[in-house]
């Protein structure tokens, strides 16, 4: 097992290995209802397993349980109307796929995206850096958020706080994992009924749509 490049916590906990393509999702600030805190609950306790589990240790039946609840609680978020801010907004969504595609071979090689009203999905694989170390997981985030909110704010939403603090993490374990990941962040905007065809909403993206434009 390669040796991680950073492992740390602050409401979660977190992990990168070099090289990995990894997904990311955060969302909103702003309260949720009870049934969704209870699958976040889930998501952490699993987490928490997972992390403390010994190197090459978490059984595949784990990691598919973690991967599940992840999905179930996207569902509900994608089913949850956001109150005020609307992500999907298209000013507001411009920000954040630019911010997205502005970061591209710079921190990470993007792979696919989808921005929902009330939170975001990333598919990148973080690139060695100018100091000769690959970009982390903590910095890709923090820059996006940051930026991300200033513009937002910018734009005259009321409200001081844009994101939630932290963000939740998987790391792609092969070919299959791979193509399930992109078909699950393109296909969510038809499971919330935003649209009927992952092409039709504005606010995703996939290289792989790219290339066969070629």
């Amino acid at each position: 097992m390669p040796e991680p490049i950073q492992e740390h916590r602050r409401y979660l906990p977190h992990y990168q290995e070099p090289g990995q393509i990894i997904s990311l999702t955060w969302r909103l600030e702003g309260e949720l209802p009870q049934q969704i805190k209870a699958t976040l609950q889930e998501m952490k306790l699993l987490m928490e397993v997972m992390k403390a589990s010994p190197e090459g240790s978490i059984s595949s039946d784990l990691y598919q349980q973690y991967s599940d609840t992840i999905a179930r609680y996207d569902a509900q978020l994608g089913r949850h109307k956001p109150s005020g801010l609307d992500l999907s907004q298209p000013k507001i969504a411009r920000i954040i796929t630019t911010a997205f595609h502005y970061y591209d071979a710079r921190l990470y090689d993007l792979h696919a995206f989808c921005v929902m009203p009330n939170h975001v999905h990333l598919l990148v694989r973080p690139i060695v850096q100018a100091s000769g170390g690959f970009a982390l997981l903590s910095d890709i985030v923090g820059r996006i958020k940051s930026y991300t909110a200033k513009q937002i704010i910018r734009t005259g939403i009321q409200t001081k706080t844009v994101w939630r603090a932290d963000y939740f993490d998987r790391f792609i374990r092969g070919e299959k994992d791979y193509y399930w990941a992109v078909e699950y962040i393109l296909d969510n905007p038809l499971k919330a009924k935003l649209a009927q065809k992952q092409r039709d909403w504005p606010f995703s993206f996939c290289r792989d749509w790219e290339k066969q434009e070629i």
